[in-house]
């Protein structure tokens, strides 16, 4: 595992060594604090009105409310970012002539495939650590359930790391950075969307649509519901892709 962490140290600073890292990071935060502005100003007006016909404030629930649409909105986010996260691990060596000095080290190819995957998972734990602040701002002026909140958090942590294994995969594939990001949003959007088939299919072939929707399993951890099916689902979504990666890897340097 010391390689490993030789491998993640490496492509983590050099997520911060350019400006990358920071313009995701600053674009992500703006749109979720957007959202999270839009969506705590519909709940006080609508709360405002609520009570003005009777209703008492613990019948009005902000998680409901503002966290649950909140953190499926910034899980289709993660979607549109991580492409752009993964797209150079690499591809980018390939690109500077640095991916045969790395093949030929001593460190094995699972090594280098985790390794430059724990960097992605890093900037999507700190870019999911980043939103509970809209909790924690909340709180300071009214009653959060915080379960529900890190079931969310907790969801698109695993939902976020399971897009960039198939991130991964897809920069492993392919040379070109900006065709390693269209094909793992391409890939991640069908995963997304799948389940939209549900609508004119029936019987098995429905229910393995549906469950093959990554939504339909997020869904679940944005009500507050921790299932275990639902989490070993997204493990597998993480484990899968990496293994391909790491067997493609070998077969491109002829091993």
């Amino acid at each position: 595992m010391k390689k490993t962490g030789i491998v993640f140290l490496k492509e983590f600073r050099g997520y911060f060594m350019t400006p990358m890292a920071y313009v995701i990071l600053t674009v992500y935060l703006l749109i979720s604090g957007f959202f999270f502005y839009v969506m705590i100003s519909h709940f006080s007006l609508v709360s405002l009105q609520m009570t003005q016909y009777g209703y008492s404030p613990e019948e009005i629930s902000v998680n409901e409310m503002v966290f649950r649409p909140l953190y499926l909105n910034l899980s289709l986010i993660l979607l549109m970012v991580i492409p752009m996260i993964t797209m150079k691990l690499m591809a980018e060596e390939r690109k500077s002539g640095t991916a045969e000095l790395l093949i030929t080290a001593p460190v094995r190819w699972w090594e280098i495939i985790v390794g430059k995957y724990l960097a992605a998972c890093a900037l999507v734990g700190i870019m999911t650590a980043a939103t509970l602040l809209y909790p924690v701002i909340v709180a300071l002026i009214g009653d959060v359930d915080p379960g529900p909140v890190l079931t969310a958090a907790i969801g698109l942590f695993l939902t976020g790391s399971a897009f960039a294994s198939f991130g991964v995969l897809a920069s492993t594939i392919s040379e070109n950075q900006i065709i390693a990001a269209v094909m793992s949003f391409g890939v991640l959007l069908l995963l997304w969307v799948v389940n939209w088939a549900t609508v004119v299919t029936e019987g098995a072939l429905s229910t393995v649509l549906d469950y093959l929707s990554v939504i339909s399993h997020y869904e679940e951890f944005a009500k507050g519901v921790l299932d275990s099916r639902h989490i070993l689902f997204l493990i597998s979504l993480i484990v899968y892709p990496l293994f391909l990666s790491t067997h493609v890897l070998g077969l491109r340097h002829g091993r």
